[in-house]
C-alpha cells in the first residue's frame, strides 16, 4: 500500500462523517422549512391570484429587487363528447377518420386465429406487441370481426381538432356548413397557489449577500426577519402576467 493510500486517521474519520451527518441534518431541516414555507403561502397566493394579482416582486431589505414571484392561475380541464366530434367529422371528412381494433380483440381467439391465416408475421402465440394497431390487422378483423374495430379521426386531425376547441370555448366549426358546433366543456379551476420564482438564478447571489451581511436572517422559528427597512410592492404597481 502507499503513502497514498493509507488508511485515513480516526480523527479525518470522525471529521468526515461529523461534516456528512451534521450538514445532512441541516439539509433536512432547510428542506421541510422550505415545503412548510410553501404550504403557508399557497392559500394566501391563490387568493391573490383569483383576486387578479399575477405576480409579486421579490424586494430584499434595503428595496434591492431579487425577482418576481409569478402566481400561476388554475388549471382547465377539458371534457369532450368524443361521440358527437366523430360524427361531426365522419359526415363532412371521412378521410379523416379510420378504423381502429378495439381492445376487446387482444383477448378475442378470433384475432390470433385470423391474423395467423392473412397476415402471420403479426401473430407469435398471441399478437405481438403493438400487432393491432398495424393496418393490415385492422383491415383483418373489420373484414372478418367487425364487431373487434371501432370507427375514429385520425390522430393528426384529433389532435388539430384539440387545440382549436380548447382556443374556442370546446367549439369546432362544421366542416359541411363552417357553422361552431360544441363538442366540448371547458372547465377553469381556481389557482392553486402554485408560482414560480422568475429571474431566481440571476438574484441567488443578492439574496445570499442579504443573509450574509446580516440584512436578512432566518429566526429560531423559521421565519424571515429583515435588519433594514424594506419596501412592499403594492398590487397596483405589479405589472401584468409574465
Amino acid at each position: 500500500m502507499t503513502a497514498q493510500e493509507a488508511a485515513p486517521s480516526p480523527e479525518e474519520m470522525h471529521a468526515l462523517a461529523l461534516r456528512v451527518a451534521v450538514l445532512g441534518v441541516a439539509a433536512e431541516d432547510a428542506k421541510n422549512a422550505y415545503l412548510l414555507a410553501r404550504a403557508q403561502a399557497q392559500p394566501r397566493f391563490a387568493l391573490a391570484r383569483k383576486l387578479g394579482i399575477p405576480q409579486q416582486a421579490v424586494v430584499l431589505p434595503g428595496g434591492v429587487e431579487a425577482g418576481l414571484l409569478a402566481l400561476k392561475q388554475g388549471g382547465r380541464t377539458v371534457e369532450v363528447d368524443e361521440d358527437a366530434l366523430l360524427l361531426l367529422i365522419a359526415s363532412a371528412l371521412p378521410s379523416e377518420c379510420e378504423d381502429y381494433v378495439t381492445e376487446d380483440a387482444a383477448t378475442d381467439p378470433r384475432t390470433v386465429e385470423l391474423l395467423a391465416a392473412h397476415a402471420p408475421d403479426l401473430v407469435e402465440l398471441r399478437p405481438k406487441p403493438g400487432a393491432l394497431a398495424d393496418e393490415r390487422a385492422v383491415k383483418v378483423l373489420a373484414e372478418h370481426a367487425p364487431d373487434l374495430v371501432n370507427l375514429r379521426i385520425r390522430p393528426g386531425m384529433r389532435a388539430e381538432m384539440q387545440e382549436y376547441l380548447e382556443a374556442h370555448e370546446g367549439c369546432v366549426p362544421d366542416p359541411a356548413t363552417g357553422e361552431p358546433v360544441k363538442v366540448a366543456t371547458i372547465t377553469q379551476h381556481d389557482p392553486t397557489g402554485e408560482f414560480s420564482w422568475t429571474g431566481k438564478s440571476r438574484y441567488l447571489g443578492r439574496v445570499r449577500d442579504a443573509l450574509a451581511s446580516g440584512r436578512l436572517v432566518i429566526t429560531a422559528a423559521g421565519d424571515v426577519a429583515g435588519t433594514v427597512p424594506g419596501t412592499v410592492e403594492a398590487p397596483a404597481a405589479i405589472g401584468g402576467d409574465g
